[in-house]
């Protein structure tokens, strides 16, 4: 996997022919800098198809033709180092009106050149997405997030509204990005319950997906089923060796654990020492699923 970003450096070999030929976002007024990162940078316009098509063929050059299967498109969103969306303009519109469709132009423009070119199954790594990038292979992770357990609850509850987007496959940085302390035990901690978490991702639904006539499950933020029969109650407090657990009403849930069975429509106080996590299982499946997991 080759890491790209779209932002065109000012020294790069490729920043004149691309901005005499129209491929680079605009800018209304004002000095063309749009993202300061190790120097003064621009962004390809992922919505112009003709920049799609130029950066493709210089991707598919010096990698796609070397072997290379799958792309991490980072700074999806784009990054822009001050977020004046008035000041800019994308081959789409006016970045306002026009600026959420970026990353999934950013995913289209890798997923179609490499169906031309022959690949099948294609997934690719990317920071960001909107409605329909998922038709473009879009693997969505949630950014630069930080090592907490306030932000890894946020995960959760983010993957949730990814699932009901109809963006089927998303993950996080396990652990978070900014601010671990590897010598800090509750970190270890923190890491541990996020890698907990990981195992279970990245598909996942709300609970009312499946259960849609349990108004409780309406209101959980919390826990997910992964797949329609395992349900999964990540342990997302500091120092915390248990949880409450709601299972959903019009099934009977199996401890993956204890073996121990529960009648849904219910909360449960469920034990979890740091070694695991609360995993259900729908009974009628669980022989099948003890096999899977």
């Amino acid at each position: 996997m080759v890491s790209v970003w779209p932002q065109v450096d000012w020294r790069s070999e490729n920043y004149e022919e691309m901005k005499q030929q129209g491929l680079l976002v605009k800018i209304n007024s004002g000095i063309d800098v749009q993202m300061l990162f190790h120097g003064n940078n621009v962004f390809m316009d992922a919505t112009n198809p003709r920049t799609r098509d130029y950066v493709w063929e210089k991707c598919k050059k010096n990698y796609a033709d070397m072997g290379i299967k799958a792309f991490w498109l980072d700074e999806a969103e784009p990054e822009f180092t001050g977020y004046d969306f008035e000041n800019y303009r994308y081959h789409a519109g006016a970045v306002a009106e026009t600026g959420n469709i970026y990353p999934r132009e950013y995913a289209r423009l890798f997923y179609e050149g490499q169906q031309a070119n022959g690949q099948s199954g294609i997934v690719n790594l990317i920071r960001c997405a909107w409605a329909g990038s998922q038709r473009y292979g879009a693997l969505v992770w949630s950014g630069d997030i930080m090592s907490t357990y306030e932000d890894f609850r946020k995960q959760i509850c983010a993957g949730i509204h990814m699932g009901l987007s109809g963006i089927p496959w998303w993950t996080t940085d396990i652990g978070g990005f900014h601010g671990g302390i590897t010598a800090d035990e509750n970190f270890r901690e923190l890491l541990v319950r996020w890698f907990q978490f990981g195992t279970f991702c990245p598909v996942m639904r709300a609970l009312f997906y499946e259960f849609p006539e349990d108004p409780a499950c309406w209101d959980v933020p919390d826990s997910f089923l992964f797949g329609p029969d395992i349900l999964v109650a990540p342990i997302c407090h500091e120092k915390a060796a248990g949880r409450q657990v709601y299972l959903p009403a019009g099934a009977f849930w199996v401890h993956a654990g204890s073996g121990r069975t529960y009648a849904g429509g219910q909360t449960y106080e469920i034990a979890a020492p740091l070694d695991t996590l609360p995993v259900f299982l729908r009974e009628g499946r669980q022989e099948y699923l003890i096999g899977q997991i």
